[in-house]
């Protein structure tokens, strides 16, 4: 029997020799991160799910992470049949706030962007967007907010766009360095609202 579609994966995406990525395989000594289920067309879903089902039946002791959008998850019909089940909350602005003091010097320019700007507001309550925007306000100065716009704690009509698209740039940058998840594909359009 040939490799196994997991081992082949395993070998094109992330080097590791077939021979090993098949042991893993059978061994079950590997963890699945499948994320974007979500992702998939509506009309292949159903198949992945079964073959996630499936997988899960016949490598009952790899453990399976699946990650989805809860809504989208819920409006099919057939279901993952896993262990259990965890929905991320959106992070609260006292949790916020307390990551944003932890590193108070360093992120002060987050701060005062956050207070200034409602959509970088509602950004920021996912994990991985308050790592991005920290990463992407990390060592900036006020001054220099202010110097683009930012005065009085109230921005410009020009800061706001233009820290939109640095911020889209950036979050495309740190996916794109992430290897195969790129989130903004380059070539794709921008939703315009977004930058209103």
């Amino acid at each position: 029997m040939g490799p196994t579609w997991l081992a082949q994966e395993l070998n094109a995406r992330y080097h590791i020799p077939l021979a090993l990525a098949q042991s893993w395989v059978n061994d079950d000594q590997i963890l699945l991160l499948l994320d974007g289920l979500d992702e998939i067309s509506p009309g292949y879903r159903s198949e992945c799910v079964k073959a996630i089902n499936t997988y899960r039946r016949e490598h009952g002791l790899t453990p399976i992470v699946v990650c989805s959008r809860i809504d989208d998850y819920l409006h099919q019909k057939t279901r993952l049949k896993l262990q259990g089940a965890v929905t991320i909350q959106p992070l609260t602005m006292q949790q916020i706030d307390a990551y944003i003091s932890s590193a108070e010097r360093e992120l002060a320019p987050l701060r005062v962007a956050l207070r200034t700007d409602p959509l970088l507001q509602e950004l920021v309550i996912t994990p991985l967007m308050l790592s991005i925007l920290a990463v992407t306000f990390q060592g900036k100065s006020i001054e220099g907010l202010q110097a683009h716009g930012l005065r009085n704690e109230v921005p410009s009509t020009d800061f706001i766009p233009l820290s939109r698209i640095s911020l889209l740039k950036k979050v495309e940058m740190v996916y794109s360095k992430a290897g195969d998840i790129v989130a903004i594909k380059q070539g794709e359009s921008y939703d315009a609202s977004f930058l209103q």
